[in-house]
């Protein structure tokens, strides 16, 4: 009789053995990752691993196992097991990192702290919410930082991370991706940033967002965009050599390398490269006003909406009645942030082949 308790003992404590060798494993993989964080970032994530291995010295010290039943051992196995999985998964939660980890300059938004940084010599900002909403999600704001803030004012106040990279005057070219890749893996890596944030781009900003969108259908969870420009080929459909109105557009044919002919053709902008935001079931948000002087509302939102729910997409247009382009987003912005919540509960489409 005592023999076979021995041996039953024997199995209990090899199970949780076990159990607790995957613990370290998972713990020591987790530590050894956010040292590339460096600095202030190690020394929080040595403290997440310390308490996880003063637990496990407190769960083994507390299962001196001298005679159970069958049923009490299995109990015991999973619980075990499921106690260790819950303390690493607590622990070391995305979720948890303090937000005063981010580097760079400290200072106050309306309310809230900012973190100003370069990357890859970028300017970059971040802004933080005073209680972080489960997921760690963000909403990723293209150009003219701090207009008409009252859709990010408020999803920080739902626990949204409000992000910024600079982009300005590569009009959503190649370079502009590149740095929008570099800043999605360094917040969605290092900061456990969800990995579908909402994008928003106001006039020109839609460019990029649109652009970095298309590559990456299924990194996103929605877009908004505000009198968002959606395409050269509007603007130089009926200009001619000389025409004075080729001055406003020299910049953004330079950023693309376009000739005036070049750009009558071109056709790599978001009018006309939908299918993989419809394939991703991307859910879209327009604020437009149809009165649009600088981005006229038939030849970029209503075309881009009816394009898109030809391809099975799904658009919504906020249309302002004889409004301009001027001013953006809407005073109460409370539409498009239950749009952007929303967005967030939606699964994301398996694609293969996005990058």
């Amino acid at each position: 009789m005592e023999r076979s308790k021995w041996k039953a003992t024997g199995k209990v404590n090899d199970h949780i053995h076990r159990a607790i060798i995957v613990l370290r494993r998972v713990t020591l993989a987790k530590l050894t990752a956010g040292f590339s964080t460096g600095g202030e970032s190690s020394y929080w994530i040595l403290r997440a691993g310390s308490g996880i291995f003063e637990k496990e010295r407190r769960v083994r010290q507390n299962l001196a196992i001298n005679s159970w039943s069958s049923n009490s051992m299995k109990h015991a196995i999973t619980a075990t097991a499921l106690i260790l999985c819950g303390i690493c998964a607590a622990q070391l939660s995305a979720d948890d990192t303090p937000d005063k980890l981010f580097p760079g300059t400290r200072s106050e938004w309306k309310g809230f702290d900012q973190f100003d940084f370069t990357l890859d010599e970028v300017e970059c900002r971040v802004v933080t919410p005073k209680e972080i909403a489960k997921g760690r999600p963000w909403i990723w704001r293209a150009r003219f930082w701090g207009h008409e803030p009252q859709t990010d004012i408020a999803l920080l106040k739902k626990g949204f991370h409000v992000a910024y990279c600079d982009v300005a005057n590569l009009w959503g070219n190649e370079e502009a991706i590149r740095r929008w890749d570099r800043f999605y893996k360094f917040l969605t890596t290092e900061h456990g940033f969800s990995r579908r944030p909402a994008l928003e781009g106001m006039s020109r900003g839609g460019l990029i967002i649109y652009h970095w969108a298309i590559k990456h259908p299924t990194q996103i969870s929605c877009i908004y965009g505000d009198a968002p420009a959606l395409g050269i080929r509007p603007y130089v459909r009926d200009l001619s050599p000389g025409d004075p109105g080729l001055d406003r557009l020299k910049d953004w044919m330079a950023a693309h390398d376009l000739t005036l002919e070049a750009a009558k053709k071109y056709k790599l902008d978001a009018l006309d490269r939908l299918a993989p935001l419809a394939e991703a079931k991307v859910r879209i948000i327009h604020v437009c006003g149809d009165a649009d002087e600088s981005v006229p509302f038939e030849e970029h939102t209503a075309d881009l909406a009816r394009r898109y729910r030809k391809l099975g997409g799904t658009i919504q247009v906020i249309v302002k009645q004889g409004g301009k382009h001027h001013p953006h987003s809407l005073k109460d912005p409370t539409p498009i942030v239950e749009f952007i919540v929303e967005s967030q509960s939606q699964p994301a489409v398996d694609r293969s082949t996005d990058q």
